[in-house]
């Protein structure tokens, strides 16, 4: 009696087991959804080994929403002749689902390094329109120097910018620009009356004019700090332009 107790308690713990690994599917898919994208926002590889570790996982990995959150860690301005079908594919669905740090690096390299200006400008406007700071910043300051009405929408979007710590994706883009080549130069196109006609103080406080050093913190009026970006951005841009003599 006593082993048909054990090996009947076995069975039931067993039977249990396969409950709750199948459990998973039972849950609404959306959750499993938010969780993938959750998981694919902080790390490429774990999101590969969720796919692996089960068929459903991996099927519903399938879904435009994790691609739109799927960490660009890995990815950055680099040589893409190199890239293998699956990457890709990959990165396809990634612009494709609209994930904005993929965007902006697409939209830097094929508006500075190649000849299409115009989606280079359209995946940056896609990923400022998702409140992506980098995108914002460099789709505002092409605007700017666009002139007419597109300059009074890029002086709108770049005096937003104030309120972030300003030195923190200025970094982030100048590294960015280490690993490419300018081929299209933006053209500075600002009237006088728009920044050089001043009646305030704020060129006083640039700290020597770095770059790097600048901040929000920093006291400085509108007008001041968009003239301040789009000289220095030009700089950056300058220093890497592959036809200057």
């Amino acid at each position: 009696m006593a082993v048909g107790r054990r090996s009947k308690s076995f069975k039931q713990r067993a039977k249990g087991r396969k409950k709750v690994g199948a459990s998973i599917e039972s849950l609404p898919k959306e959750v499993i959804i938010t969780v993938l994208a959750l998981v694919a926002s902080k790390s490429l590889t774990d999101l590969i080994n969720a796919k692996l570790s089960c068929k459903y996982l991996l099927q519903t990995s399938d879904d435009d929403f994790i691609f739109e959150k799927a960490s660009m860690d890995k990815f950055g301005i680099f040589p893409w002749w190199n890239m293998t079908k699956q990457v890709s594919r990959f990165l396809k669905r990634c612009e494709e689902s609209g994930n904005p740090e993929w965007l902006y690096i697409l939209g830097l390299y094929e508006y500075f390094s190649t000849s299409k200006t115009d989606h280079g400008l359209n995946c940056l406007k896609r990923a400022a329109d998702k409140g992506h700071v980098e995108s914002s910043y460099v789709y505002s300051i092409i605007l700017i120097c666009s002139g007419g009405e597109l300059k009074q929408h890029g002086l709108k979007l770049l005096g937003s910018l104030k309120r972030f710590r300003t030195r923190e994706f200025r970094m982030k883009i100048r590294e960015n620009f280490r690993w490419m080549w300018t081929r299209n130069m933006i053209t500075i196109n600002i009237e006088a009356e728009d920044f050089s006609s001043r009646g305030c103080d704020c060129l006083k406080n640039w700290n020597g004019g770095r770059w790097e050093g600048e901040d929000a913190a920093v006291p400085c009026c509108d007008s001041c700090f968009c003239h301040r970006e789009v000289m220095f951005f030009s700089e950056l841009i300058w220093s890497h332009y592959m036809f200057k003599q």
